[in-house]
């Protein structure tokens, strides 16, 4: 009987150990996970701060203030330096978001820089910011009319066998790229970017050739702005004008005809879609 106590009792030692490291685990378990939201919350307000420090610093050099631009700019990088809250970013984002960084002090510090020249990158660094802080809802989607209208003006150009008109065009296009490049970087797969540049240089060694044709062109454009199209995730096809045959000047004629006005009614819907897409951003206009 008395061995049979002891070993309740032993066994009822036992019972308590296991309760009260159970419970000290559980505590444990309870204070990293409060840790982890708190820590999610500090991010998220370092990031609304760098974001808010990217915008002020970007109105400011538009509205003229080029003094105050750049301190926001050196505030900014400073921030970026000290809490290294790119570091979840990948190594090909980090680097674009670094050297529109580095491209924007550059740009202060030279006194030959235009200040066209200081407002594209101020944007591209307002973007890349902004898609860390809305990753949601990034401004860069709001250049998806801006990019299509390029491309409409490069088709209309190599319809027109114009290579200067082509060459004009596609220079637009490839500054509207650059600017959100970073913003794409930090919003979508390196390699779905890597995508849009392999087809920006092929587009680019085809206005290069000396024997400029604008068949060719249309045929590298259709695969370009399907690429835009994924990485907007725009399901609907890009309306282009058709590719003329001087063997059938009617039916030519007609198509052409024909695409204008879809293409009109098409803007006009895309316009419409955009209309809604901004008023969905509250406070926030895209550079």
């Amino acid at each position: 009987m008395l061995l049979l106590k002891q070993k309740i009792r032993t066994a009822g030692w036992g019972i308590s150990l296991v309760v009260f490291f159970i419970m000290l685990t559980g505590c444990g378990w309870k204070e990293n996970a409060v840790q982890t939201v708190m820590k999610s919350v500090e991010d998220a307000q370092v990031v609304a701060s760098l974001n808010n420090t990217a915008e002020q610093m970007y109105e400011s050099i538009m509205q003229g203030d080029e003094g105050r631009g750049k301190q926001e700019l050196e505030r900014l990088a400073a921030s970026l330096q000290e809490t290294g809250i790119v570091g979840f970013a990948s190594s090909h984002a980090a680097q674009a978001l670094q050297e529109a960084m580095d491209e924007g002090q550059t740009l202060f510090a030279s006194s030959g820089k235009t200040a066209e020249d200081k407002e594209r990158t101020a944007a591209k660094i307002r973007l890349a910011m902004d898609a860390i802080a809305h990753p949601k809802q990034p401004l860069w989607l709001q250049y998806d009319r801006l990019i299509r209208d390029d491309n409409h003006k490069l088709w209309a150009a190599a319809l027109s066998e114009s290579p200067e008109a082509m060459i004009a065009a596609f220079n637009d296009l490839l500054r509207h790229i650059a600017r959100v490049r970073p913003a794409l970087l930090l919003s979508k797969d390196a390699g779905a970017v890597g995508r849009l540049d392999n087809e920006i240089m092929a587009m680019r060694n085809e206005l290069s050739r000396s024997d400029i044709s604008g068949k060719r062109v249309q045929e590298r454009l259709v695969t370009l702005q399907r690429t835009i199209d994924s990485l907007w995730n725009q399901g609907e096809e890009s309306t282009f004008l058709p590719v003329a045959d001087p063997q059938k000047p009617i039916i030519w004629t007609l198509g052409i005809g024909s695409a204008i006005v879809l293409t009109l009614f098409y803007a006009a819907y895309r316009m419409y879609g955009l209309r809604k897409q901004a008023i969905s951003i509250p406070g926030r206009r895209k550079p």
